[in-house]
This record gives structure tokens, sequence and C-alpha cells, in this order.
């Protein structure tokens, strides 16, 4: 809960809500972290006041959970559904909306209506209200752990993309600036949805390394002198085809309109505030357009799960728990996050037992055994982290479980093998420093899973 402005958000205890008629209760899943939450906790108290977000505010507006409750007069859902929550509702009710375009809906601010954790009550919590069915989308067999940032780190990307995508012919080159949370994820979709060359520009190394495993073609290091020169380096010493700006401050955007070509798009989605120069004689290539969207459409949101259904798209996360959920926050701040950090909420009937993970078949929890984390969804346990461990080190296994391996290659880049099939009582041995254990899709049927 975000209290006090200007600090951390803090755990406290609230009253399980009620769905009043036509809103449905859901038990949160997960709950992604985001830099828009990042730039709420800046701002003072007054700004707060006017954009309309009241204080004490659960934030969290990537959400996932299970259909919990439904209000009166809700009957196109059933309770028990997997679901994640489309952030940026409108009226329903427009032009715009009819569209499915909800995050350009004219009248939402005027009508008091605000994206779940950005004014209204958010997904940081063990339960959330949404106003309407029509903003949950079915989850189906994808993990709401490792899917739920795609409701906004991925739409938004996408949305983006979708907007530049007429420029991304055979032959064309894309600049992705900023390799972060957004970023890598653009990338995969860039790779996905079109047959352009992708380069990304970022200052951080373990940035660019994070480009180069998501399938970025090129990656430079934006805070050279030289980057303008190298980018058109990779191009042939053409402009590029379009520029998506991840970041969206002065340099980022100066560095784009260095080497963007006419006709060109450069879409900044980062949230910072950048001046331009246009006009006949501004120098500016004829045609080119500078765009700012906003997240993106119910539609583009179920096209974004379909990419992560085939495999095209998925989303680097690390997972903290409820109680957790500030150093989530610091860590986003600090950008020492690998991709974006889920918080997964706890429920009461889940707890420990002996160091070990108790698990319930119909709960949902998050729970660390070592260093592993493990989510329960209808009495299925999926390992949403990998177990970190040593050369040789030995990890016991109780219950039927499909494991496979990720090792680190020459240039410590994570890469999925096949997975396997482990029994009861068989040892899992870590045969390469930094492999980390992941399971792929299938369900651990013992009760418990620890150290060896």
């Amino acid at each position: 809960m975000y209290t006090t402005p200007g600090q951390l958000p803090e755990v406290v205890e609230v009253p399980t809500p009620e769905p009043g008629p036509g809103e449905v209760r859901l038990k949160v899943t997960a709950a992604g972290a985001c830099h828009s939450d990042s730039f709420l906790l800046s701002l003072p108290a007054e700004q707060l006041s006017a954009m309309g977000f009241p204080l004490p505010l659960s934030l969290g507006h990537e959400g996932a959970g299970i259909v919990d409750k439904l209000g009166p007069g809700v009957s196109n859902v059933e309770v028990g559904t997997s679901v994640a929550v489309y952030g940026p509702q409108g009226c329903g009710r427009c032009y715009v909306c009819a569209q499915g375009k909800e995050n350009y809906c004219p009248h939402a601010a005027a009508m008091g209506i605000f994206p779940p954790g950005l004014g209204a009550p958010g997904a940081m919590a063990e339960y959330m209200i949404v106003p309407d069915a029509r903003h949950l989308l079915a989850l189906g067999d994808l993990d709401p752990v490792q899917n739920v940032a795609l409701t906004d780190a991925g739409l938004t990307p996408y949305h983006a993309i979708k907007i530049a995508l007429p420029a991304l012919v055979p032959g064309s080159t894309v600049l992705v600036i900023g390799s972060g949370g957004l970023g890598h994820i653009g990338i995969q979709i860039l790779k996905a949805i079109s047959p352009a060359t992708v380069i990304v520009a970022d200052i951080a190394p373990d940035k660019l390394e994070l480009a180069k495993d998501v399938g970025a073609d090129y990656v430079v290091n934006s805070g050279n002198a030289s980057a303008v020169e190298e980018i058109m380096a990779v191009t042939g010493g053409r402009p590029v085809s379009a520029v998506v700006d991840f970041v969206g401050f002065q340099p980022t955007f100066d560095l784009g309109a260095a080497v963007v070509g006419m006709g060109s798009p450069q879409v900044l989605v980062g949230a910072g505030a950048i001046s331009a120069k246009h006009g006949l004689v501004s120098g500016r290539p004829y045609e080119s357009m500078v765009v700012n969207p906003y997240w993106g459409s119910r539609h583009e949101l179920i096209e974004v799960f379909e990419l992560a259904r085939k495999g095209l798209v998925h989303v680097e996360t690390e997972v903290f728990s409820l109680d957790d959920a500030p150093e989530a926050y610091r860590r986003l701040h600090d950008g020492t996050l690998r991709g974006r950090a889920v918080v997964v909420p706890s429920h009461p009937d889940v707890g420990r037992l002996c160091g070990r993970v108790r698990l319930s078949r119909t709960a949902v929890r998050s729970q660390d055994a070592g260093t592993a984390t493990f989510a329960v969804l209808g009495g299925r346990c999926r390992l949403t982290r990998g177990i970190g461990g040593e050369p040789g080190e030995r990890l016991e296994v109780l219950g039927d479980a499909r494991v496979g391996s990720a090792v680190n290659t020459g240039r410590a880049r994570q890469e999925r093998k096949r997975a396997r099939d482990y029994g009861p009582d068989q040892e899992v041995r870590i045969a390469h420093g930094g492999g980390r254990p992941v399971v792929h899709g299938a369900a651990w049927q013992g009760d418990r899973v620890s150290r060896a």
C-alpha cells in the first residue's frame, strides 16, 4: 500500500473487498511492478491529488488472478477461471471504447475511471476488484507469474511496434533504445512479427547482454560518443527505418533523431519529456513522425498472449513475495532488476512446514525453498524461478516433476534446454556452474520440494 508520498510502499492489513453490482473479485496470483509506479512514488502529495490519485492506494496495474466472487448481475465469467486484467479501462460506451481502444477513452478521467494501481485499487494485494468482466482475459494454460507483465510490459511495446510496423519491410532496420523491462520484450516482438534487423542501444552492459539474449541482431552502447557512427555502420550509412524509444529522455530522443530517416516513425514509449524541432527548415527528415503512444487495446493484448502461447515472447522475471514488495520497488528504482519484478501475494491456506513448502490444492501461493520460488494454482505447482546452485550440488524432487535445465554458455547467456522427466525421490544434479533448473509447464504431483 502506498501511504506516504516519497516513501516506499508498505505492507498493511485491509478488509477483503466485496464486489458490487457488475464487479468481479479476483484472488490475485501475480502483480507486476513497473516504472510507472516509481514515477508515482516520486510525485509530491499536491501533484498526486491534482492527478486524482488518492492515498492510501494499492499499487499494481499489471494484475492476474483467479475469479473468486461475482457481484450481482455478472454472468459472463466463471468462478475459478485464471485471468489477466486489462489495465487502461475506459467508459466502455464511446466510439473509441467500441473499437477496443479503452486506453484512449476521452471520457475516463472526467468520469473518475482510472487504471488499477494508477488511481484505482491495484493488484499488489491478496484480492482486487475489477469493475467489469470485459476487462478480464482468460489465461488458459499461461502461467500468471511468468506472463502477468505482458498486460503492460508486453502490450505497450506491441502497440508501439504496430505503429511502426508499416515501415519495417524486408531489408529494414529498427533502432530500439533501452533494453529493460519493456525493451527486452519489445525486441522479441520485433523479431516475431517483423523482418527488420534489430539494433539495440543502451548505456548499461548488462542490459545490452540481455538484448543479445532475447534476439537483438546488433547492440550499441549509447553512452559512447561514437554511438551514431556505430549505428550507421550497421545500416551501411543509411538512416534507420524506425526508432522505438523505451527511455524517452532528451539524450535518447536526440540519438533517435540523429539516425531516423524520411517517412520514418520515431515512437516514444518512455515516460520522459522531450523538446524537438519540427518544420520545413528544422533539419528533420521530411515526413518523419514523432509518436507518443499509450498502453494498448484489448484486442492487442489478446494478440500478445498468443505470441506467448507460441513461445515467441517470454518475460525475464524476478519473483518477490508480497512482504518483499518494497524491496522489489527499491531494486526497480535502482535499476538492478533483470527484466521485470513480479509480486506473488500469499493466501492463508498455504504455509511453511519444517522449512519446506506446503502446497494446498486450492491455493495460490509463492514460497521460497532455498532460492527456489513456486507458484501453486489449482493443485499444480510450477517452479517459477530457477534454483541457483554450485557445480555438483544435488536437488531432491519429492513427487513427479518435469524439469528442464538452463546452462551458462561462454557469454554467460541462459539457454533453455529440452525438458526431462523425473520421478519421486530422484536427484537432480546441477552439472554446470550457475545451472538453473526450471519447470517447463508440467506440475509437481508431490506436496513439497526441497534442497537435497
